[in-house]
């Protein structure tokens, strides 16, 4: 990645070159290499030289920053090369000010680059800047003479995704706490994400709708409890109900940690429902034990085709 830009100047504070889309998005494949750039300002004789940031990288709500020890002289071009490594980067905080970033600090930074930023003013009284030759490393697949020796690859824990699992997989959000956690959507998701409020926003797929896209091609279904929080051994009485005008089937299945599927109910007799109009519910007894993911009710229609699906996320209590 190249860029080339020039400025001319009547009056500068303090500015900053923003790099062009390019550089931005999923750069963990940069991890360890080199941003180059090169500058060439002119000002006034009269101009005071004054020390300032020169890097500033944000992304994923956070910023790193990094300071030349040289200073940069008119009129004179100059090319500067700082490594993508935590070593010479500090991480801008509101709690403490700023710290050394850490290795993690890069990584999330690098895993959605929102910005880089260069500076652009170096001395009072300026007059015109120059950026040219911007350049960024980044690893790619295909062999070349050069190897990345600082960028992994790791097998990742479910609901991570990514070189260093920096990301979440589909169908997972990131939380508060920088967990990636599954969408409380109930498989029928484009995407979700977490809202300022701290609760999740369900992107639904085309033909669901509902905060949990639950409802589909005008069929509404309800699971309760929406949520179970009890120690292992507990039993819980789910209860699954729809409403349509169309007869459906309703089973039951309980999926454990790995997507393991060991209990799946279904083909009940027709005196296990509820039949009400335009609908039935039926009940299911779950015991908690280790392991279990979440409780999952699916609809069917005549055909034997699912035609909905919600499910119930479980905890193990304290």
């Amino acid at each position: 990645m190249k860029l080339d830009i020039m400025m001319k100047l009547l009056y500068v504070d303090k500015i900053f070159w923003s790099l062009p889309p390019q550089f931005t998005g999923d750069l963990v494949t940069s991890y360890g290499g080199n941003l180059t750039w090169t500058q060439r300002y002119t000002a006034g004789s009269d101009a005071i030289n004054f020390d300032d940031t020169d890097v500033v990288i944000s992304g994923n709500g956070i910023s790193i920053y990094w300071n030349n020890k040289e200073q940069l002289s008119q009129d004179i071009k100059k090319t500067f090369q700082v490594q993508l490594i935590e070593r010479g980067w500090r991480r801008l905080s509101v709690e403490y000010g700023g710290r050394d970033a850490s290795r993690a600090d890069l990584l999330t930074v690098l895993s959605n680059v929102e910005a880089i930023l260069i500076r652009a003013s170096h001395a009072s009284n300026t007059q015109s800047v120059f950026l040219s030759d911007v350049s960024l490393d980044t690893a790619i697949r295909t062999r070349t003479d050069q190897r990345a020796t600082m960028v992994e690859q790791c097998t990742c824990p479910e609901g991570y995704s990514g070189y260093s699992c920096e990301t979440c997989a589909k169908g997972f959000y990131r939380s508060y706490d920088r967990s990636c956690q599954k969408c409380p959507c109930n498989g029928n998701e484009i995407s979700c994400q977490l809202a300022a409020n701290n609760s999740v926003v369900c992107n639904c797929l085309e033909g669901y709708t509902g905060s949990r896209c639950h409802s589909i091609a005008g069929i509404m279904m309800e699971l309760k409890p929406t949520y179970v929080d009890q120690v292992v051994g507990s039993v819980i009485r789910f209860s699954c109900k729809y409403h349509s005008r169309e007869p459906l089937s309703i089973e039951f299945e309980t999926v454990f940690s790995g997507n393991r599927t060991d209990e799946y109910d279904t083909n009940a007799p027709q005196e296990s429902y509820r039949h009400s109009q335009n609908g039935a519910e039926r009940y299911w007894n779950v015991t908690i034990t280790d392991g279990l993911v979440y409780v999952s009710c699916r609809v069917r229609n005549k055909h034997g085709v699912a035609v909905g699906r919600l499910t119930t996320m479980i905890g193990t209590g304290a």
